[in-house]
């Protein structure tokens, strides 16, 4: 009889440890093992800002948003968040 009950907590576990199990493996396969971070390089070169100061960085999910004040117009320059690349320039008089 207690051979009977020790065997059936084993089942127990070993159907709670393959189950969660499963579950764990489905949700890496489902998210992609998203493991690889971006890292920033260390440094960043804007073209057209020869002159200017940068006065304010905005990041959102899809872009980074860098504002430089310049003598004669201010630059708004949108990076791509993945590879740091120029996407778009912005000249404001």
């Amino acid at each position: 009889m207690i051979k009977l009950k020790i065997l059936k907590i084993i089942v127990f576990i070993m159907t709670f440890l393959i189950v969660f199990g499963l579950l764990f493996i489905i949700g890496q396969l489902a998210g992609g093992f998203k493991s690889s971070k971006s890292t920033i390089p260390p440094q960043i070169t804007l073209p057209e800002a020869k002159d200017g100061r940068i006065k304010q960085i905005n990041a959102t999910q899809n872009a980074l948003y860098i504002l430089v004040k310049d003598t004669n117009k201010d630059k708004i320059f949108i990076l791509n968040p993945q590879n740091y690349e120029i996407i778009s320039t912005i000249t404001t008089n």
